[in-house]
C-alpha cells in the first residue's frame, strides 16, 4: 500500500493521502490543487488573458508546488518513519515514557510520548500508553480519544482487548 500511495500521489496530489488514511490532509491537498489548475486555465485560455497573464502564472506555480509537496508528505507518511536512526529515537524515548508512567511522573511521561508521536502519529504502543498516562493524570476525554486512535493504528490487533477494557473504564 506504501509504494502505490506515492505513485498515486505521483498523478494526483491528494490521492495518495487518502489511501494512507490521511482523509482530510488528502482532501485539502487535492481542492487546492484543482483550485490552482483552474486558475491556471482561467487565467491562459479566459476571456481577455494572454499566456503571460500573472493569474496564470501564479496559479501555475502553486499546483507545481502543491504536487511536490503532495508527492514529498506522501513519501514522508509512507516511508520516512520507518528509517534506522529515527527508530532509535522512538524507541529512547517511548522506554523513557514508560518508565516515567510506570513511576507515576505523568508529566514526564505525557512529554517523552507525545515527542514520539511527533516523530510516528501513528504508533499503536505509544497511543496506548499516552492514553493510560492520561487517564492517570485524570484527563479522560483525552484518554479516549488516544485510546480510539490506538484501535485505528494496531493493524495486529495487539491492543484491542485492553484498549475495550480501558474505554470501558472510561465510558461517561
Amino acid at each position: 500500500m506504501r509504494p502505490c500511495a506515492v505513485v498515486f500521489n505521483l498523478f494526483l496530489p491528494g490521492l495518495g493521502h487518502l489511501l494512507l488514511g490521511y482523509s482530510a490532509r488528502g482532501l485539502i491537498l487535492f481542492i487546492l490543487f484543482g483550485l490552482g489548475v483552474d486558475g491556471f486555465l482561467i487565467g491562459l485560455y479566459g476571456p481577455g488573458a494572454s499566456p503571460s497573464d500573472t493569474l496564470a502564472l501564479s496559479c501555475a506555480l502553486l499546483a507545481v508546488l502543491l504536487w511536490a509537496y503532495g508527492v514529498y508528505d506522501a513519501w514522508w507518511r509512507a516511508f520516512g518513519r520507518f528509517r534506522p536512526p529515527l527508530q532509535a529515537e522512538k524507541t529512547k524515548h517511548f522506554r523513557a515514557g514508560v518508565v516515567h508512567y510506570l513511576s507515576a511522573d505523568y508529566d514526564a511521561a505525557l512529554r517523552e510520548l507525545r515527542f514520539v508521536l511527533r516523530l510516528d502519529d501513528e504508533d499503536a504502543d505509544t497511543l496506548y500508553y499516552l492514553g493510560l498516562t492520561l487517564k492517570a493524570a485524570g484527563q479522560p476525554r483525552l484518554a479516549r480519544h488516544c485510546f480510539r486512535r490506538c484501535l485505528a493504528h494496531d493493524g495486529d490487533q495487539k491492543w484491542h482487548d485492553e484498549v475495550g477494557q480501558q474505554l470501558q473504564e472510561l465510558r461517561p
